[in-house]
């Protein structure tokens, strides 16, 4: 397959998009070509779950809420179970509750929400369950939710939680960071400012390079951008490492007033990103 087939009029053309009704909020890649995502409509105050199989973008299951309609989010997943955290009040960051979700079906497993979750190991969750006299550590069985075991109180049964081991497909690449964007020094932001010509870019970018491609995030100034309103376009491209050549653009977002980490992925030579904030796009690279 030739690059410039994906191309059109100077963008990147998708092999296959899926779209949600609200902001997909996060993603979360899982084994098997599969991929995790959170929806939320801040107007209706929902947030659902979906999963794809990302060969064909098509969704395995979609739709799916759990008994609370906004105060819940993807922890993790670790091999065939999603774990999705709550929160101890709505109005503080600190998680509470988990929910075990099957990641083939999206059947609920399990839920307890007098549980926070601290980290997954081979077939169990881990986790501290408030009582009286401090926080009580348990292991847990991650497909049932039976206790194994009860770790101890406090500091110490804490530090016999064993070492996080959420299983990331290990064909799954994220994208490393230029924090100068493409006006430092290092030879990959030259590469990309090369690319980029006269367009006015500014902030951090992203990348990843894969068989003399690279794919990167950045931000562009649009003509109405003034410092009272800095509202930036962001956008995705493909530069042809050998020839240092700019092969094609996307946007990903016509109106971003803070630049945000980790805004595509790639597998199997296909880069994931979602445009628009409801559109998941696929673009591939290589045949």
């Amino acid at each position: 397959m030739n690059l410039s087939r994906l191309l059109k009029r100077g963008g990147l053309r998708p092999s296959w998009e899926f779209t949600t009704q609200g902001d997909i909020w996060r993603l979360h890649p899982a084994s098997g070509g599969r991929l995790v995502g959170e929806e939320r409509d801040a107007v209706r105050k929902a947030v659902s779950f979906f999963c794809l199989d990302l060969t064909a973008g098509k969704p395995l299951w979609s739709g799916r809420n759990f008994g609370e309609p906004w105060w819940t989010g993807i922890e993790a997943v670790h091999d065939e179970t999603v774990i999705l955290h709550g929160f101890a009040t709505p109005d503080l960051p600190e998680h509470r509750g988990v929910a075990a979700v099957d990641l083939a079906t999206g059947d609920l497993l399990w839920q307890d929400a007098a549980i926070a979750y601290w980290g997954a190991a081979g077939d169990c969750v881990y986790a501290g369950r408030v009582a009286r006299g401090g926080m009580i550590s348990e292991e847990i069985e991650i497909r049932t939710g039976r206790v194994v075991r009860e770790l101890g109180s406090g500091d110490e049964g804490r530090r016999l939680v064993p070492p996080r081991q959420e299983s990331i497909p290990a064909d799954v690449l994220f994208p490393s960071h230029l924090p100068e964007g493409i006006s430092g020094t290092s030879p990959m932001s030259v590469l990309l400012r090369e690319a980029t010509g006269n367009v006015d870019v500014t902030g951090p970018a992203e990348y990843i390079e894969q068989h003399q491609r690279v794919v990167f995030s950045y931000y562009e100034r649009g003509k109405d951008f003034t410092e009272q309103r800095p509202v930036l376009a962001s956008r995705i491209g493909v530069v042809d490492a050998s020839s240092r050549r700019m092969r094609g653009t996307m946007v990903l977002d016509h109106a971003v007033v803070v630049p945000i980490p980790d805004t595509f992925l790639m597998r199997d030579g296909v880069f994931y990103a979602v445009r628009e904030r409801k559109t998941l796009s696929a673009v591939r690279l290589f045949p």
